[in-house]
């Protein structure tokens, strides 16, 4: 792109964006552009971002996107920066960080399950060799103390083990719902037990003896006797009864990611 430049009597890319995009300062840009975007490709320099040939070959396509990134896109940058100087290395800074936000109604044994597993992804993809790099950086993850509420914490999966739910908030949950989600069983032993190996491989029954009853003792789960009482607190007995889940083994859309117990904590 440099000898581009040079021959058509240019020091430097720098386009005029507040200037008329057809004049002929501009015009000379954009023939630099499109000459060096169509060399580059035939030599595969955009093998990463998969172009097709035909739209390669499409010479409008190429000129529509050069000046909707120049034109309009790039434009309104330089226009924030002009009236706010280091508004955008400002945002640059705020973009390239989450902050991880509470989620009241998940229990804290749940919460440190999926941050340990978080460490240990990222902690992964950072000592993998020879991994395909990309443009797109994953942002920063920052836990801070006394965050906001998350805007998906009261989203209630379709599926989840009990122990997904902080049993304060569960126990308050309306009769129905603690039945519902009492009937996919535990996930997790409790937090003092997370470090031992020997729960992720056992199976339910041996489980549930050793750990997951111990877990059950802090849920106030209805049984389908109380359930069938019409006298209970909340229950309506005009309503629908609940059926107790057959198949609570498949997945109807939670997002199952790692699988404990037969359960997808995430």
């Amino acid at each position: 792109i440099f000898s581009k430049l040079l021959a058509f009597g240019l020091e430097a890319w720098r386009p005029d964006l507040m200037s008329p995009v057809d004049s002929l300062y501009n015009e000379t840009h954009q023939i630099v552009y499109f000459t060096s975007f169509r060399a580059i490709a035939a030599f595969g320099g955009y093998y990463s971002l998969a172009p097709s040939m035909s739209g390669i070959k499409n010479n409008q396509l190429i000129f529509d996107i050069y000046r909707s990134f120049a034109f309009s896109y790039m434009k309104h940058k330089a226009k924030i920066e002009m009236r706010s100087p280091g508004k955008l290395l400002e945002d640059k800074d705020d973009n390239n960080i989450y902050v991880v936000n509470a989620k009241t109604i998940r229990s804290l044994s749940a919460t440190t399950f999926i941050h340990k597993l978080e460490d240990r992804r990222t902690k992964t993809d950072r000592c993998v060799k020879g991994k395909k790099k990309s443009n797109i950086h994953e942002r920063t993850r920052v836990r801070i103390d006394n965050p906001e509420e998350s805007d998906l914490s009261f989203q209630m999966p379709k599926k989840a083990p009990v122990d997904y739910f902080a049993p304060t908030e569960f126990n308050d949950f309306p009769v129905q719902m603690r039945f519902k989600y009492g009937q996919y069983g535990v996930a997790l032993p409790l937090l003092e037990h997370h470090d031992k190996s020997d729960w992720k491989t056992m199976d339910k029954e041996t489980f549930m003896s050793n750990y997951g009853n111990d877990v059950l003792k802090q849920y106030n789960i209805p049984t389908p006797e109380e359930m069938a009482q019409k006298s209970n607190d909340g229950w309506d007995s005009e309503e629908e009864p609940i059926a107790v889940p057959q198949d609570i083994g498949e997945d109807d859309g939670m997002d199952q990611t790692v699988f404990i117990n037969g359960w997808g904590i995430f």
